[in-house]
C-alpha cells in the first residue's frame, strides 16, 4: 500500500529484499531488487548487505525507508526512516530474532536484549514512523529529547458499508488471526469449552480462522464438534469472513502494532472483545465501541455472554466501532498522514 501511494504521488520507488537468487523485476511501477544474502540481517557494519547494494547499484535515492528494525543499518548521505511495528518485548521471545537474543535465550535477559536492539535501531535513523502509540511512549522514557523524531501513523483498513443479514438463532463468534500463544488462541479455546459446558441458554457457533502452531491440536480437539468451525482464509477476504459473524475476539496476551485483526473486525461491523494490550488500547474504549476484558478464559467467556444477552448493546457498540474506523483508521487518514510525514522529512522527493 505504501509503495502504491508513493507511485501515485509521482515517486520512483525501489524495493530491496533478500533471497537465494539475485533478481530484478518491475511490478506495478515498483522496481523490486532481490539481493542474494543468507546471513543474519542485523549486520550494522559498513559492509552490511544494504550498504553493499547501494554501493554496487548506481541508484539515485532521496530517502530510504526501513520496513523493520532487523534491517536497519547506518547509512550516511541519505534521509532514513524506520517503520516500527510495535513492541514485542512485553512477551518472552518465541524465537531467535537476533544473535544477542539467541545467546541469552527467551527469558528476562532475552527480553532485555530485545529492548536493547530496539533502542539501537532507533538511534540509526533520522525519523521513526510508529504504527501504534505504545512504542513512542516507551521510547520517550529513554530519550525524551526524541519527541520530534517519532511520528505515529496507525494501520488502516477498508470497510464494508452493508453487513449481510444473518437469519439464524445462533450468536456467531470468530477468532481470525495467527493461531499462536501470544495472540490468545489458547484462552479462546478454553473460553469455548466454558461456554459449551455452561447451563445458560445460549446458542453459539464458533469460527477459528488462521494458521499457526495450535492448528493441528485444535483440529483434533474439535473434529467431532459441529459448533466449532476451523478454516483458513486469504487476507483479502477478511472483511467478508468477519461480516458473517456477530462477535470478534482479539484476546492478545502481549502488545502488537495497531491490531489489523481488530480494525478489520470493526470495519465489518462485528462487536469486538479485546484484552487492552498495546495496539488495541488505542482503538477500543470499553463499553463504547467494544469490550475490554482480562486476558483469561473466564473473563473472555463472561464478555461473550454479556454481548450475547444484550443485542441492543452489541449493535450499538458494533456501530460505534464502525464509525471509529471510518473517522480514525481509514485509508484516507493513513495516506494523508504518510504524505504529511514525507513532506516534512524530505519534501517528498522523487526517489525512495
Amino acid at each position: 500500500d505504501l509503495c502504491k501511494l508513493l507511485v501515485d504521488k509521482g515517486c520512483n520507488v525501489s524495493l530491496l529484499q533478500f533471497g537465494k537468487n539475485k533478481n530484478h523485476l518491475i511490478f506495478d511501477e515498483v522496481h523490486i531488487f532481490t539481493m542474494r544474502w543468507r546471513g543474519h540481517l542485523i549486520s550494522r557494519r559498513p559492509t552490511s548487505p544494504i550498504n553493499k547494494f547501494l554501493k554496487n547499484n548506481n541508484l539515485k535515492i532521496d530517502c530510504i525507508i526501513f520496513c523493520s528494525e532487523t534491517a536497519t543499518v547506518p547509512i550516511l548521505g541519505y534521509q532514513t526512516i524506520l517503520v516500527q511495528h510495535g513492541i514485542g518485548f512485553d512477551y518472552r521471545a518465541q524465537g531467535k530474532s537476533s544473535k544477542l537474543i539467541g545467546l541469552f535465550g527467551r527469558g528476562k535477559i532475552g527480553q532485555m536484549a530485545q529492548r536493547f536492539e530496539a533502542l539501537k535501531a532507533a538511534k540509526l535513523v533520522d525519523k521513526i514512523v510508529a504504527v501504534d502509540y505504545v512504542y513512542p511512549t516507551w521510547l520517550m522514557t529513554f530519550y525524551p529529547e526524541w519527541k520530534n523524531k517519532v511520528i505515529t501513523i496507525p494501520n488502516f483498513t477498508y470497510q464494508l458499508e452493508i453487513k449481510p443479514i444473518k437469519r439464524n438463532k445462533f450468536t456467531r463468534i470468530i477468532f481470525a488471526r495467527r493461531l499462536v500463544e501470544r495472540r490468545g488462541i489458547r484462552i479462546f479455546s478454553e473460553a469455548i469449552d466454558l461456554l459449551m459446558n455452561s447451563q445458560d441458554e445460549f446458542n453459539f457457533e464458533f469460527g477459528i480462522a488462521g494458521e499457526g502452531e495450535y492448528l493441528n491440536q485444535l483440529e483434533e480437539k474439535y473434529k467431532e464438534i459441529p459448533e466449532v468451525k476451523i478454516f483458513k482464509y486469504d487476507q483479502k477476504d477478511s472483511l467478508t469472513i468477519h461480516s458473517k459473524y456477530d462477535i470478534a475476539v482479539v484476546p492478545s496476551l502481549a502488545s502488537e502494532g495497531t491490531s489489523l485483526s481488530l480494525l478489520q473486525a470493526m470495519a465489518a461491523q462485528c462487536v469486538v472483545i479485546t484484552t487492552g494490550v498495546g495496539g488495541t488500547s488505542n482503538i477500543i474504549i470499553d463499553n463504547y465501541n467494544g469490550i475490554i476484558c482480562a486476558p483469561t478464559a473466564i473473563a473472555l467467556a463472561q464478555a461473550i455472554k454479556k454481548l450475547a444477552s444484550n443485542k441492543d448493546d452489541s449493535k450499538r457498540m458494533a456501530r460505534a466501532g464502525f464509525e471509529t474506523i471510518k473517522y480514525g483508521f481509514s485509508y484516507s487518514q493513513w495516506s494523508q498522514r504518510w504524505i504529511h510525514a514525507l513532506n516534512i522529512n524530505q519534501g517528498l522527493k522523487s526517489d525512495i
